[in-house]
């Protein structure tokens, strides 16, 4: 139930997605700009890690686009099919299960280890002063270390329509404390873009 009536938000209905531009392809290019230039601080040894930053800042943009492109089409067909879904007594769980949410959750969990491996780099190869809070709360205590004792996050479930975007782990068993709430995947990306960008245009 609680997947159903995340899906039927007056976001998907009424085509209120959020509408923030998040430019990671912006990113790449500040990024490429500060490595030509020799403003980064980092080994020349380090060269290619500095590369694979740039690439996955490109992927990160697709990620993006596909996500947002895929949420039109599944607010399209939310709509073409609302007359019968809002009738129904029994709601398919086929609808819901589709292969839309399969793959907006294979983008999410994607963008978020793509998101974290940037900025890992970019961290502490670059030494930039970056944040990403977001991000990182999804990664470490809802993705990768779960089990440990400062999330016990263990429940799995996924939001995938809002107009912050996907969320991971939305719900919480009686047994597991409201923390590390994830904000949703464009807040996240949005968060970080902006934080990339400033340090960026910084140097």
């Amino acid at each position: 139930m609680f997947q159903v009536m995340r899906f039927f938000t007056g976001a998907i209905l009424k085509n209120e997605m959020n509408s923030t531009d998040i430019n990671f392809q912006q990113c790449a290019k500040l990024l490429t700009a500060c490595r030509d230039q020799n403003k980064l601080p980092y080994k020349t040894t380090d060269i290619d890690l500095i590369n694979e930053a740039i690439s996955k800042l490109k992927l990160l943009h697709i990620i993006i686009k596909q996500l947002r492109r895929d949420e039109e089409k599944e607010r399209q067909r939310t709509q073409r099919n609302l007359p019968i879904l809002l009738t129904s007594k029994v709601l398919p769980e086929k609808y819901f299960v589709s292969v839309y949410t399969q793959r907006t959750e294979i983008y999410t969990y994607s963008f978020y280890y793509l998101a974290f491996r940037v900025y890992d780099i970019l961290r502490t190869v670059a030494k930039l002063g970056i944040s990403a809070p977001g991000i990182i709360t999804v990664r470490n205590h809802l993705m990768e270390h779960p089990e440990g004792k400062s999330s016990r996050i263990l429940s799995d479930g996924f939001g995938h329509i809002g107009p912050q975007g996907p969320v991971v782990k939305p719900g919480r068993n009686q047994n597991e404390k409201p923390i590390h709430m994830d904000k949703g995947l464009y807040f996240n990306a949005k968060e970080f873009e902006a934080n990339l960008l400033k340090s960026l245009n910084r140097m």
